[in-house]
């Protein structure tokens, strides 16, 4: 009763009334019935369309999915495809509503905005693309046509239906079915129309030289007239996948949101006390004697047994105050090094001892932290100031 007079009557019976009538029926069947089920809080997983009484359905479908996920009309529709299934028992022109393009202006004015289209765009939603603008909008066709890229699309897809090896293609065949799609294409524009008569000609051509006797080339090879127009097709079809390929991940890639850093700052800029106990923990005099010999070891490796007798000129003794600020600076600038990397400009003996000492004075600071997966390997130094500091002396 709360609904006036006007709106009850869309309702009150069904396959009634003139066509205002029936555009009217088939909105509040699609477009309100996908609504109604949005605010039930019910999502279904397939949408089964039944004739093209509730076609209007998958337009609301593509307006949800574009405002959701932020995304294209084309990338919606897409989505929407997979999400819908049409079927329909009278698969006659008579078994299927044809509205006029004003009819259907006066109710989608307001909502091809919606989806990003223009007038003309949404209006050749419902029709095949053979037609103009001229000949109604179609409920039998649910928004996703059959419709040809090009001539090789058209090829293809007359290839892929009959199971032809590609290879081997019946030319006769092929041909029939490609002209009676071209004879279908009624008033199509002529810079449309020119690329699949092109191809319907060199149809023909393949089809008369197949009747001719065939060109044998001076090797003793039998040329094939379809040759030519089947290593375009493989190209064609080669290129199609890749962009389908391509066209799946840019859809999958919309379906994908990041979470970005909702850390509070306090938890950010917190920073765990350094105990100097934690640090040596594990660490024995062993293992650090190993390192030490194994660092010994690689300063002898160096020693050129030539140029070791000759004379030099002694440098000063190094001092553990500058060498412990010296590998401050050079932790502040790698943060994470070993301690090899630490001793490759060592000079002499004397100095690999005195970096040796300094690490372990800064390892009692709290200022580094070392660590060893095995016996006899490397140590793992870690800088864990943020300045440096002399030695407390």
């Amino acid at each position: 009763d709360k609904n006036n007079e006007e709106d009850r009557d869309v309702t009150l019976r069904l396959y009634g009334g003139n066509q205002e009538m029936r555009i009217r029926q088939e909105i509040v069947l699609g477009m309100a019935g996908a609504h109604l089920l949005k605010l039930l809080g019910l999502n279904p997983t397939v949408y089964h369309m039944n004739e093209g009484h509730s076609s209007f359905l998958i337009l609301e479908i593509i307006k949800d999915i574009m405002e959701e996920k932020q995304v294209s009309f084309e990338i919606a529709r897409e989505i929407a495809t997979a999400r819908t299934v049409f079927t329909t028992h009278t698969p006659v022109p008579a078994g299927n509503d044809i509205f006029p393009l004003d009819l259907v202006e006066k109710y989608f004015k307001n909502f091809w905005p919606k989806l990003g289209l223009d007038r003309d765009a949404f209006m050749r939603l419902g029709m095949k693309p053979c037609n103009e603008l001229e000949n109604g909008f179609n409920m039998g066709i649910p928004v996703k046509l059959e419709a040809f890229e090009g001539p090789l699309d058209l090829l293809l897809h007359l290839i892929d239906k009959n199971k032809i090896n590609i290879y081997d293609i019946p030319i006769v065949q092929i041909t029939e079915q490609y002209m009676e799609y071209i004879r279908q294409m009624e008033r199509k524009k002529l810079d449309i129309m020119s690329e699949f008569l092109v191809m319907a000609a060199t149809l023909l051509r393949i089809k008369s030289e197949m009747l001719l006797p065939r060109e044998i080339k001076e090797d003793g090879e039998i040329v094939d007239p379809r040759q030519e127009l089947v290593e375009r097709l493989l190209e064609y079809k080669m290129y199609k996948y890749i962009s389908q390929e391509l066209k799946d991940r840019q859809m999958d890639a919309a379906m994908l949101l990041f979470k970005g850093r909702t850390l509070p700052s306090e938890i950010e800029e917190y920073k765990e006390e350094i105990r100097a106990a934690d640090l040596l923990a594990g660490l024995t005099l062993s293992k650090l004697h190993a390192v030490f010999e194994s660092v010994i070891k690689r300063q002898n490796d160096k020693i050129d047994p030539i140029r070791s007798r000759f004379g030099r000129i002694e440098r000063e003794e190094v001092n553990l105050s500058d060498k412990i600020l010296q590998i401050q600076h050079f932790g502040m600038m790698h943060r994470h090094f070993s301690f090899r990397g630490l001793l490759a400009g060592a000079a002499d003996r004397m100095e690999v001892i005195v970096t040796f000492l300094g690490i372990l004075e800064l390892m009692k600071m709290g200022r580094v932290a070392i660590s060893q997966k095995e016996l006899f390997e490397d140590i793992e130094i870690d800088y864990l100031a943020e300045d440096v500091a002399p030695l407390e002396v």
